[in-house]
C-alpha cells in the first residue's frame, strides 16, 4: 500500500517550520539574554538607542545592537531607523515594572539542569531509557516538568 501526501488545502509548502524549529533555541538564548540583561525594562525606562540601551544595561553597545536587531528580527522589539520600541507583548510582559511581568520564568524553566536533561535526546531515544522525572526536575521545578522526564 502507498501512501499519498495530501497537502491541506489553502496552505503552501515550506521548510519554515523546521527552520524555525531548528533555530528557536537562538530566540531562546536571545530573550533570556535580554531579560537577565534587562532590554526590555531599560527600552521601557527610555533607553531607546544601542548606545543608551547598552550604557543602562552594562553591556557593550555593539552587542547591544546586535541582540536588540536580533529581537526585532522575531518581533520582540520594533526599530525605527536607530530607535528600539517594545512591541505591545514585550511591554506587557518583558518589562520588569509591569504587573504581568513573565520573565522571572526563566530562573526554573532554563535551569541548567532542566536543559542537560533534553540535550541527549537523541541517545535517550536511541536506547529506550529516558531520564526519570525525578532526575530532570530541581527543588525549584515540579518534578515531571521536562520532556524527557515523561
Amino acid at each position: 500500500m502507498t501512501h499519498t501526501f495530501h497537502p491541506v488545502r489553502n496552505q503552501e509548502i515550506s521548510p519554515e517550520r523546521f527552520f524555525s524549529a531548528i533555530n528557536s533555541y537562538q530566540v531562546t538564548e536571545a530573550i533570556k539574554s535580554a531579560i537577565e540583561l534587562e532590554i526590555f525594562t531599560a527600552i521601557r525606562e527610555g533607553n531607546t538607542t544601542s548606545e543608551a540601551i547598552s550604557r543602562r544595561c552594562h553591556s557593550s553597545e555593539r552587542g547591544t545592537r546586535i541582540l536588540c536587531d536580533f529581537l526585532t528580527i522575531y518581533d520582540f522589539l520594533t526599530k525605527q531607523g536607530t530607535t528600539y520600541s517594545l512591541t505591545a507583548e514585550s511591554a506587557l510582559f518583558l518589562d520588569r515594572h509591569s504587573p504581568a511581568y513573565v520573565g522571572s520564568a526563566i530562573e526554573f524553566l532554563l535551569t541548567p539542569r532542566l536543559r542537560e536533561c533534553h540535550a541527549h535526546l537523541t541517545e535517550a531515544v536511541r536506547r529506550g531509557v529516558l531520564r526519570s522525572a525525578k532526575a530532570c526536575s530541581t527543588p525549584k521545578t515540579p518534578i515531571g516538568s521536562s520532556l524527557l522526564g515523561a
